[in-house]
């Protein structure tokens, strides 16, 4: 059997070939080596067919910013710096202007003990 007759070409015509076995012709819009690349799917797949730069933005019109929260690690890194950052910082407050916090806030009543004897 020959291999066009499986088909392979998902968005194309299947054209037999005594070196490879099978080449594929691709309709418009379509691409790769069974024509199975679009450029919906590529902006969701890692592809390198040539319509695939067009579809997706290229790294290299991001700010440093913009690829580092593309990486969900990093994301979580930003989070617990700034959980420990405030942590400090609260910590230092508390230190350095405890007392004048204490005077700010209202002083508590000792409730009278209950004598039942």
């Amino acid at each position: 059997a020959r291999q066009c007759d499986l088909e392979p070409c998902q968005h194309g015509t299947c054209e037999s070939s005594t070196s490879t076995g099978y080449t594929c012709t691709c309709h418009a819009g379509f691409w790769g080596a069974t024509c199975s690349m679009d450029s919906i799917r590529c902006q969701y797949t890692f592809c390198s067919g040539p319509n695939c730069r067009l579809a997706v933005k290229p790294d290299d019109d991001l700010t440093i910013g913009q690829k580092l929260l593309r990486e969900p690690i990093w994301i979580g890194m930003i989070v617990i710096l700034n959980i420990v950052f405030l942590s400090c910082v609260s910590y230092v407050v508390r230190r350095k202007c405890g007392t004048k916090i204490a005077k700010m806030l209202p002083k508590r009543q000792r409730r009278p003990a209950n004598d039942s004897k």
